[in-house]
């Protein structure tokens, strides 16, 4: 992509010495996200004497540095000498700001024209006590909706279910053409859970729905769709249809056992109209055992899964927590409160931040006509040991400085007893033969016991810190405990 300012805006740019806002982007090893996102935030209709942008690099090695001081001579580079994490490089960025709100952003993302313009809008016409403003984030590439539609038969042969519901067609495989976009294909609804036979695969329930993701700039959307009725009665038949919107893509009629594959390509002139985004994060929702969810997110067939933006998601609202992604911060207040816990390094670092906030009497505000697109999990590998470690830690950390007692026993016994449970799995595994699990288990077993380990050392350091709050609230941790889900 292109970058959309020339040489005279670059200059202005430079000159300006007291921007309203500072954006900060905290970036490892994302060079290949970063002209895209720097692009977007070129193109914004926001004057560019309104902002800087900051770019924290935490050592990457990708040659980030480099490629910014070639490219972006007007974005001011900080360089860290180590991985300070997603909390240590925020906090080392505010510091250096400039402006009187700092904006932070994932690297990974692209934003709207007016998102900056919305999210300023809606802290300078607010009350001071309103000291955070979180954005909507919805994901990168847009979807649309294909429906199975099939007849139902008794099935008593062939599953793993267990008994004699109705059910339609197996669908076993869902494949794009654009493996890149593979992960991101979800089966909304009208599934039963998954199957492991010979083939990983769904039985739809009723009329089924998938979730197809599309890139934009794409011609055309190309899938395979593998599908397997298993009556038992060759003289039996099973109709299926596949259909986007009310346009029959393909229809087939099972014989007994049997399996079919279709192809089905769908020009990308027709797509465009159906286009829709799920939205990733609106704020963060806080659960009363300490867990933290993005609000858009909720978990379906043992997968993370993310609503489809719709009016629940376009109303402006105080929310209880903010998420890092996509949100403005009163730099002031930001300092006051010390910035973010260092000791978090990555995850609840901005739940905790925003309890912090509550209890002292401010507020956070989630403004849905900041938009901008999220890849998601780009800079770390989703579901990695890395990211088991720090959440799993972080989860307790976070309910030792802000939870009632009888929560903070129940969740240390929780941690106990999974590490006791991956122990023995790893265990069994071994006995068993089977080293792939064997060293999943292991590896679980490992970082929980590191994470005991981390508490041990650190749960002086996290009572000091709660007593500190406690002696400055406004709310007491029992006001805050009810206002929790």
């Amino acid at each position: 992509m292109s970058v959309l300012y020339d040489m005279v805006t670059r200059e202005r740019y430079q000159m300006q010495k007291n921007p309203i806002a500072s954006i900060i982007i905290v970036n490892y090893n994302g060079r290949h996200f970063l002209e895209a996102c720097l692009a977007s935030l070129y193109a914004m209709h926001s004057a560019q004497s309104k902002y800087e942008i900051i770019v924290v690099d935490n050592d990457s090695w990708d040659n980030s540095v480099p490629y910014l001081h070639k490219n972006h001579p007007d974005v001011r580079v900080i360089e860290s000498p180590i991985n300070r994490g997603f909390a240590g490089g925020n906090n080392l960025g505010v510091q250096k700001a400039k402006g009187k709100y700092v904006v932070l952003l994932n690297n990974d993302t692209t934003v709207e024209p007016d998102w900056l313009t919305k999210l300023l809008g809606a802290i300078e016409h607010a009350p001071k006590e309103v000291a955070v403003v979180n954005g909507k984030s919805v994901l990168f590439y847009p979807y649309i909706e294909i429906h199975i539609q099939s007849e139902a038969y008794q099935k008593t042969v062939g599953s793993s279910l267990g008994d004699f519901r109705p059910v339609h067609v197996l669908v076993e495989r869902v494949e794009l053409a654009d493996k890149a976009l593979q992960r991101l294909l979800y089966y909304k609804s009208g599934f039963f859970d998954k199957e492991k036979k010979e083939q990983v695969g769904r039985w739809t329930d009723g009329n089924a729905t998938l979730l197809v993701p599309f890139h934009p700039k794409a011609k055309h959307l190309e899938l395979q769709f593998t599908l397997r009725s298993l009556q038992g009665s060759g003289e039996e038949k099973t109709r299926a249809r596949v259909l986007f919107g009310d346009e029959v893509l393909e229809e087939v009629i099972f014989h007994g056992e049997n399996v079919i594959q279709c192809m089905i390509t769908i020009p990308g002139a027709k797509l465009h109209k159906a286009l829709f985004y799920l939205v990733q994060n609106a704020g963060n929702v806080v659960f009363k055992n300490g867990f933290v969810r993005d609000r858009g997110s909720a978990a379906k067939l043992n997968r993370e899964m993310y609503e489809v933006d719709n009016e629940y998601f376009q109303r402006k609202r105080d929310i209880l927590a903010f998420c890092g992604v996509n949100v403005l911060l009163r730099r002031d207040v930001f300092l006051k409160l010390g910035g973010f816990d260092e000791s978090f390094f990555m995850y609840y670092e901005d739940a905790d931040l925003s309890l912090r906030l509550w209890r002292l009497g401010y507020r956070i505000v989630y403004e849905p006509r900041a938009i901008l697109y999220h890849i998601h999990s780009a800079s770390s590998v989703e579901w990695s040991s890395f990211v088991y470690y720090h959440a799993e830690r972080n989860h307790l950390a976070f309910v030792w400085k802000h939870f009632p007692w009888k929560v903070i026993g129940i969740q240390m016994i929780m941690h106990i007893i999974l590490f006791f449970i991956s122990y023995l799995r790893a265990v069994r595994s071994g006995l068993k033969g089977n080293w792939a699990k064997y060293e999943l288990w292991e590896d679980r077993t490992l970082y929980r016991w590191k994470i005991i380990q981390w508490l041990i050392a650190n749960i002086p350091q996290l009572l000091k810190k709660r007593w500190a709050l406690t002696s400055r609230e406004k709310m007491t941790v029992n006001e805050m405990f009810e206002m929790l889900y």
